[in-house]
């Protein structure tokens, strides 16, 4: 009922809109009807306006009226005007119904009346008046009496009253200086005006700054306060030091861009209570950035441009304030541009038409680190290496790839383009030739607009179409079919979801042949009956200045190493719930912030209660003094308020704080290696970077180097506990490269950096950025010195360098799928392909990538994993879920680009590549309506109670099942509406999990992080986004930058949040064991005692305490049967050991293995006992403390509360000192567990999983026996508490896998440490009651050997393992009595 009342509210609203937009005019006959369609009349036919120009004297008479003749058979021929004062053009005609543009100019302060006449049989009446600008009518309102300091700008704000609603386009003011100007606020009834810096200047020690109007034959002067005149001269700035240019001594030689577009900048030091202190820079007319600093001493910075010719350098003029004074400096500038390669003239262009694709071939290129772009029917795409590198190496390359052919063509050329310079490559697109089966535009039925709420809006479209439609263009974004919710292409209805904010202005529908209908904001989509597309009012938001009132739940804030969290709160007597309505912060550090995305659009939600809007701001630490600066948007347009324009008491103070709006940066770098020559060994190279953040911190960072020739790519992501020496505000940091030969000479090249601080300020370089930014750049250091310190070289000895050109063979490539459902539940695809590597081998760690390509001009990436390599033959798999509605209608076609072999030679496979071996290069979608998927949702905060989940097929939801840490929540969705469904639901300040279910089908499980906020706290600082960054250590990825589906981005983003997870997390049926044994909880499900284990099927089975062995740390586990008669003589037992200790490099490669002989034992009690070895050619040493729990116990590792079991073994393992070859090396820590029993009939499974976040586990089972084991992914190093992983590694080693005997392989796996590390894992034994789906069964009664589950968590030791085995392939007769003896031959087999 209450969905129902809220959809006739919408009605009812778009009902009064379309009334509203226009106005009958009365007329003597009863069949005629004339409508003036662009605005409202006082009274009918009653219309009155000023000039557009306050000097103007004219007003200009422009509207469209539609005639109607409701009669049978009618038509409107004629329209015709008694005056001649305005002219009269037909436009065109529907039906009973036509058209016309009404057209005139009147003198101001006169009044007509307009006589019309349509078909010489029915007249109308237009009453118009042309107001006179009098100064007498107009007040001036000054919204704030003194001059304000936002956006770059210094500006006054006011209205004028006594004009009704009207805004003037243009006002006249005596004179305009460089930068002045006015900016008209047409919803909100104000205007803007800009000083221009040369009156700032001339005025800045005036305590009034005045500007003269013209409002038609007069003239008023409006007086505001100075922006300094209520400072007193202690509080004025003073200049503190000279100016420090970046390169320094700049003038003594020619500056040479450290990467395209970074320019020299300077930096001043001032004493100001004042912000900002006057300083201007000539030939800009730039004002200076804040860098860091507080009232005592702040750094301001300006960055400027330099002639390219030496003899004709430009001119600058500093101006910078000192108390009441001005001084200048001059300075000369000239700058060496860093040059933007371009495409050579030689080589071959070919261009090949087939029947579903199309090809480009360009040969002889050369390649420079820079992006290309391919457009074709006005979509780009924009790649760098490796898509399209076909064959060579970077001074001479093939550059090819295949397209999905269009379905028609908008334009008739293919470019390729190199990203952000002028040069390019073009071909001829011949016509395509479409079959059509009708030569109609395709047309809208109808549509609606719906309000979801303050930040997003649903239009809703019903599209004919006797083609079928393609696409459909609304304001900037392309949407396919994809957007389709019932109904097909020929007869269909579509759901968008847009920006409130950015309403929709143009709608665009285009069919299967290329033929379209466009309609813009009041377009007349229909005559008869009218139909006309036109932005609703509520997406406007028509009110005044004076109508507003804001205020904050605190106007003051500290802001000193503390995040501040305030509430914003909105009331407007004109304001409806439905508006939308949002803010961004514009705050020093939050700019900097926006630029990478991290700070959005801030969303106000309705209050009913309270009746009023209230948006929560979460401001950075350490920012601005003064106040905080933001900007509130309430429609389309120019509808936004600056906080300057708004009263005191919407002021946001700042008490105390310390700038820091500078990321971290290089203070200095240590090339490492380069110089000698590579011969046959291993070799390191690289730099060690010493990284400098004075007050916030280095937090994280990302950096990216390539090859010259072979472009081979390097991406290293650490973090600030990576430090080889120092700490995060001042630390060194190591990046490593192996080099080893054949190798190929050539120079790396540093061409990416990003950098982040603890606030998420961050500094940021790339070779050929699309924003430059030199205040920003971490190499600032280094402009005098040059780009050399970027850059190492590779000389390779004659001996070990090989010339190798020939491609690698594509061997297999297998698709998982020949068709898919693009906006179905699971859209994942999985691609295995294999190849057979060129006589110098592959670069196994450069990975390549399968591009998938499909209409209109779309391209999503797949990066492979190496699966296997020797030297016949190299196996790669990736997998990727597939974008909603990606590709359809239509094909998905794949390509391979990216393999390196040693020698410095790439190549790649196109399609036509990949079928020439009998496989398949594409795949075929489809859409089905009927499946719900989630997408995303809207913001949640932890206190959020109500959110919109996001997403399609969401129509028919029913329920909504939230899985939050320690319970879940199923709950009806409170409103659905299209693609969205809104839920209300408990807060959560941890990660939670969602389900949308239908009657038919159950969604994705999406996470939901949710963005800290607490009102009360003002002491901590807690991470605002609880995304982890990608590495804990430095990783070295040695393939692409991840991408988005249309542009690559030359560095990730660090912070990415996951989104969703594809499969249920809780195991059993029923789900963890049911009610009375345990309930699903976020990350698994949660156990009621006595039951355990991933699925609550498993009970503790409590057995004697074993037999301690004094001879190394391994424990066997006797196991009592009790269950029935028959099966009394059917032993189990498990064992548990230590194996060996490995290095492996960054590659996962092994260098080094310990195995473990000799230990020395000591017992200290009864349950607990120590076991120590060392292994001397490391330093290390390894003690190894066994403990049996009797009870159940708590215990408490690495700040986790952990219980143990009863019947349960902790092996707590401390490694004290190694010498790692590398420090991007880690150890490979290998235990041993099996169970095994003497039943020669029997099934058995294994599995490895997690349980939660913090725990893997691992579970063999043979019958309903188990041994289950813990692995905590934390471990304690160098005193401090680190996440670790657990890998399976059955498939990497070979492990049996059958059903006599099922085996695995498992490492802990140790990231690299200084002094010591500790790990904790435990194992207990379990009695099963029901068995898994993998169960793996055996029977026969020929033999007569034991039947052996084992996990082994180690490299090697499965050759030890298979052995055992063949020593127990006894006889039946004899098993139990061998059972047990041979327990103890089997430990010293594996040890």
């Amino acid at each position: 009922m209450k969905k129902d009342f809220f959809l006739i509210f919408i009605l009812i609203k778009l009902f009064i809109f379309f009334c509203n937009s226009q106005t009958n005019i009365p007329g003597d006959s009863p069949n005629y009807y004339l409508t003036i369609l662009e605005t409202s009349s006082e009274e009918n036919g009653t219309y009155s306006t000023y000039p557009s120009v306050t000097t103007d004297k004219t007003c200009t008479f422009n509207y469209t009226a539609l005639v109607q003749h409701r009669v049978l058979n009618g038509a409107v021929n004629t329209l015709v005007s008694s005056s001649n004062e305005i002219l009269i053009i037909p436009r065109y005609y529907s039906g009973d119904c036509r058209l016309f543009s009404l057209i005139g100019t009147f003198q101001t302060g006169t009044s007509v009346i307009l006589n019309l006449t349509a078909n010489s049989e029915a007249n109308f009446t237009i009453n118009y008046t042309c107001n006179e600008v009098k100064i007498s009518d107009i007040e001036v309102v000054l919204l704030r009496p003194y001059v304000m300091f936002e956006y770059q700008m210094f500006f006054s704000s006011f209205m004028l009253k006594g004009i009704g609603k009207h805004v003037f386009d243009i006002i006249t003011v005596q004179q305009t200086q460089p930068t002045a100007g006015f900016i008209s606020f047409k919803g909100i009834e104000g205007y803007l005006y800009s000083w221009g810096s040369k009156y700032v200047m001339d005025n800045i020690n005036n305590p009034y700054w005045n500007i003269t109007i013209f409002l038609g034959n007069d003239s008023k002067t409006i007086s505001f306060n100075s922006f300094y005149s209520k400072y007193s001269f202690e509080q004025l700035p003073q200049l503190l030091n000279d100016t420090i240019f970046y390169p320094e001594n700049y003038n003594t030689q020619i500056y040479t861009q450290f990467g395209w577009g970074y320019d020299q900048f300077l930096t001043t030091k001032f004493k100001s209570e004042v912000f900002p202190p006057f300083q201007l820079l000539s030939q800009s007319y730039a004002y200076p950035i804040p860098i860091k600093g507080s009232k005592n001493e702040m750094v301001f910075g300006l960055v400027f441009a330099g002639s390219t010719d030496q003899s004709q350098p430009l001119i600058y003029t500093l101006v910078n304030q000192n108390k009441t004074s001005l001084t200048n400096s001059t300075f000369y500038s000239v700058c060496k541009v860093f040059p933007i390669p371009y495409y050579t003239s030689d080589g071959d262009r070919v261009f090949l038409v087939q029947d579903k694709i199309f090809k480009i071939i360009v040969t002889q290129l050369n390649y420079k680190f820079i992006e290309n772009e391919f457009t074709y029917n006005g979509k780009s795409i924009v790649r760098g290496f490796p898509y399209g590198f076909y064959r060579g190496s970077n001074d001479n390359l093939t550059l090819s790839s295949t397209f999905n052919k269009p379905l028609f063509l908008s334009e008739p050329s293919f470019t390729i383009k190199i990203f952000g310079g002028g040069d390019f490559i073009s071909f001829y697109l011949d016509p395509i030739m479409t079959n059509c089966p009708a030569n109609i535009s395709p047309n809208i039925i109808g549509y609606s607009f719906t309000p979801i709420n303050s930040l997003l809006g649903l239009l809703t479209i019903k599209i004919k179409s006797d083609n079928g439609v393609y696409s459909v263009i609304i304001g900037d974004d392309i949407y396919g079919l994809e957007s389709l919710t019932s109904g097909d292409p020929y007869m269909g209805t579509f759901e968008f979801l847009f920006k409130a904010l950015n309403p929709p202005n143009s709608i665009k529908v285009i069919d299967s042949c290329g033929l379209y209908s466009s309609f813009r904001d009041g377009s007349i989509i229909s005559m008869y009956p009218l139909l006309r597309y036109k932005i609703p009012d509520y997406l406007l938001n028509q009110f005044s200045f004076d109508s507003f009132n804001i205020t904050f739940e605190k106007n003051d804030i500290k802001l000193l190493n503390k995040t501040g969290y305030n509430v914003l709160y909105i009331k407007a007597s004109n304001l409806s719930p439905n508006s939308p309505l949002g803010i961004i912060l514009f705050d020093t550090v939050s700019l900097t912030l926006s630029q990478l995305n991290l700070y959005d659009l801030i969303p106000c939600v309705y209050n009913p209660s309270e009746h009023r809007f209230e948006c929560r701001l979460i401001i950075p630490k350490n920012n601005i003094y003064d106040y905080i600066r933001y900007i509130i948007f309430f429609g389309a347009g120019n509808r936004l308020m600056l906080s300057g324009t708004l009263p005191l008491s919407s002021t946001l103070r700042v008490s105390d704080t310390y700038l820091d709006n500078d990321g971290p940066i290089f203070n200095s770098i240590e090339k490492i290696g380069g110089i000698d020559i590579i011969s046959g060994d291993i070799q390191q190279i690289g730099w060690n970077f010493t990284i400098t953040d004075d007050l916030n911190g280095f937090d994280k960072g990302y950096i990216k180097v390539v090859g010259s020739l072979d472009s081979s790519t390097y991406e290293f992501n650490f973090t600030s506990l990576d430090f080889i020496k120092g700490d995060k505000w001042n630390g060194v940091y190591s990046l490593l490269i192996n080099v080893s030969s054949p190798c190929c000479s050539q120079t790396l090249t540093i061409t990416d950096v990003i950098l982040f601080d603890t606030n998420n300020v961050f500094s940021q370089f790339s070779l050929f950025s699309r924003n430059p930014n030199s205040l920003s750049n971490p190499f600032r250091n280094y402009y005098k010195s040059g780009m050399d310190i970027t850059k190492i070289n590779i000389t390779c000895d004659p001996l070990f360098q090989q010339i190798d050109s020939n491609p690698v063979i594509l061997s297999t490539f297998n698709i998982s799928t020949k068709s898919l459902n693009v906006i179905g539940t699971n859209r994942d695809i999985i691609i295995d392909f294999s190849v057979i590597p060129s006589i110098s081998g592959l670069k196994i760690g450069q990975l390549p990538v399968v591009y998938i390509h499909a209409n209109p001009n779309s391209l999503i990436d797949c990066k492979s994993k190496l699966i296997s390599y020797n030297q016949t033959l190299a196996v790669y798999t990736c997998t990727i879920e597939i974008p909603l509605g990606f590709g359809y209608p239509g094909y998905l076609f794949f390509s391979i680009y990216g393999f390196i072999n040693n020698a410095g030679f790439y190549n790649g496979f196109l399609p036509e590549d990949i079928a020439s071996i009998g496989a398949d290069c594409n795949i075929t979608t489809f859409i089905s309506f009927d499946q719900p998927t989630i997408t995303s949702t809207s913001k949640i905060y932890s206190d959020t109670t109500q959110f919109q989940i996001i997403g399609r097929g969401l129509s028919t939801s029913n329920r909504v099942n939230i899985f939050y840490s320690t319970y879940n929540l199923s709950v009806n969705p409170s409103m659905i509406y299209g693609p969205t469904v809104t839920v209300i639901a408990d807060s959560s300040k941890d990660p939670f999990k969602i389900q949308i279910e239908t009657p038919s089908f159950k969604s994705n499980i999406f996470t939901v992080y949710p963005i800290y906020f607490d009102l009360n706290n003002n002491d901590t600082n807690p991470t605002q986004s609880p995304t982890p960054t990608q590495s804990q250590t430095p990783t070295q990825s040695q393939s692409q930058t991840p991408t988005q589906p249309e542009t690559q981005s030359p560095t990730p983003t660090l912070t990415q949040t996951p989104t969703q997870s594809q499969s249920n997390f809780c195991q059993g049926n029923p789900q963890c064991g049911g009610s009375n044994q345990g309930r699903c909880g976020l990350n698994g499900c949660i156990c009621f005692s006595p039951w355990v284990g991933p699925s609550c099927n498993s009970q503790i089975i409590i057995v004697p305490q074993p037999t301690i062995n004094t001879t190394n740390p391994s424990t066997e586990i006797p196991i009592p049967n009790n269950q029935s008669t028959e099966s009394l003589n059917i032993l189990y037992s498990t064992l548990i050991s230590i194996v060996s200790l490995r290095e492996l490099n960054f590659n996962n490669s092994q260098v080094k293995i310990f195995y473990f002989e000799k230990w020395i034992y000591t017992k200290l009690d009864d349950f607990k006992s120590i076991y120590f070895t060392s292994i001397p050619s490391v330093n290390s040493n390894i003690t190894v403390t066994l403990e049996w729990f009797n009870t159940s116990t708590i215990i408490k590792f690495a700040d986790e509360i952990i219980t143990m079991n009863p019947s349960s073994i902790k092996y707590t393992i401390d490694i004290k000192g190694y010498e790692f070859l590398n420090k991007l090396n880690i150890l490979q820590l290998i235990l041993s567990a099996s169970l095994e029993t003497n039943n020669e009939d029997v099934c058995s499974s294994k599995e490895f999983g997690s349980t939660d976040s913090s725990t893997d586990y691992l579970k063999i089972q043979i019958e309903d026996h188990s041994l289950y084991g813990r692995f905590i992914k934390r471990a304690i190093v160098d005193g401090k508490t680190m996440t670790i992983s657990n890998q399976l590694l059955d498939k990497s080693l070979n492990a049996i896998d059958e059903p006599s005997s099922v085996q695995s392989l498992i490492g802990i796996t140790i990231p690299y440490f200084k002094n010591n590390i500790t790990v904790d894992p435990d194992f207990s034994v379990l009695f099963d009651y029901s068995k898994d789906s993998n169960y793996n069964c055996y029977s026969n009664s020929k033999l007569s050997g034991s039947q052996i589950a084992g996990i082994v968590i180690g490299s090697v030791a499965f050759v030890a393992i298979i052995a055992i085995s063949i020593i127990y392939y006894i006889a039946k007769v004899r098993k139990e009595k061998r059972f047990i003896n041979n327990i103890g031959n089997k430990l010293q087999k594996i040890n």
